[in-house]
């Protein structure tokens, strides 16, 4: 399977002024990020819509979210959608990514894969996609 490797800049985070439950043991609210793709194999941008849930518990929170990527991955343009759950437990990172099949569109159609993400110690994002596209 082709791996692609890009770093990305998160220039988008929100998060609701209000969230939409509160309970002893976490708050839970909407979000919103959006994310520039650039140097290495992958050029483009992705827009999260996320569910988050912060806990009281130091450094501890988990978001699902869905993103829409536009852009190139290997010189082929398209967009597509993947599906996020990042978790951080006491901050242990951990996270899943995936193409929802069936959302690729353009020279990218088809497409399968899971992805992951490397945050530094200097907190540079690296993002690494891999996928199976169609014969």
């Amino acid at each position: 399977m082709p791996t692609a490797r890009s770093q990305f800049d998160l220039d988008v985070w929100e998060e609701a002024d209000e969230p939409y439950r509160v309970t002893e043991g976490a708050k839970l609210l909407h979000g919103k990020s959006s994310r520039l793709f650039a140097g290495g194999d992958i050029d483009g941008r992705g827009h999260t819509e996320m569910i988050m849930a912060q806990t009281t518990e130091e450094k501890s929170a988990t978001y699902v979210g869905i993103e829409y990527f536009e852009g190139t991955v290997h010189g082929k343009k398209g967009s597509f959608v993947l599906s996020h759950s990042s978790s951080q437990d006491r901050g242990e990172l951990s996270s899943r990514y995936f193409v929802v099949p069936g959302s690729a569109t353009g020279e990218l159609k088809g497409m399968r894969g899971t992805a992951t993400i490397t945050i530094t110690p200097e907190k540079e994002h690296f993002f690494e996609l891999e996928y199976e596209l169609p014969a």
